[in-house]
């Protein structure tokens, strides 16, 4: 019976002995021109009427986004509605004339969406098209390449060449 901590040291067993390992590390890099890319954007539309009327605004200007997406070539399949939400504030503004704030509530909807491209050479265009119709809520452009398998392969080549 192990009785003490002298006791637990002597079933400790040493180390195995572990066989040689040769490790290698290498690395190239090769360019990779994208071929896709993904844009999150979206409406934002305050109301101080009412939830209802904030969330008919963004979903107004949400449909005009979509549709001129679609003069782009975007299939529905690459269309996503990625965050959708309805919030208040309670807020406070100074009516004309008056030294004495009134306080309110603003009703805020957003509606963000998440688009693929596959044909990137009309980012800019579609870019200025969801401007036009509306979209005040741009969060960003994420360029990619469908298959990088032949330039992941060159790499590895380049890589172990030397």
């Amino acid at each position: 019976a192990v009785t003490g901590w002298r006791d637990l040291k002597a079933l400790e067993r040493p180390p195995l002995i572990e066989p040689p390992v040769l490790s290698l590390h290498a690395s190239a890099s090769v360019p990779l021109k994208p071929d896709k890319a993904i844009v999150t954007l979206g409406v934002v539309s305050r109301s101080d009427r009412s939830a209802d009327d904030a969330m008919a605004g963004a979903r107004d200007i949400a449909t005009a986004i979509l549709g001129g997406v679609r003069r782009f070539g975007v299939e529905p399949r690459d269309v996503q509605t990625s965050q959708l939400s309805l919030t208040d504030h309670e807020r406070n503004r100074f009516p004309p004339g008056s030294a004495r704030p009134e306080t309110y509530r603003e009703h805020v909807a957003s509606n963000q969406v998440t688009i693929r491209m596959r044909v990137i050479d009309q980012l800019g265009p579609l870019l200025d098209a969801v401007v036009a119709a509306g979209a005040n809520a741009i969060q960003g452009v994420a360029f990619g390449a469908g298959d990088p398998s032949a330039e992941r392969d060159a790499a590895r080549r380049a890589a172990f060449a030397e």
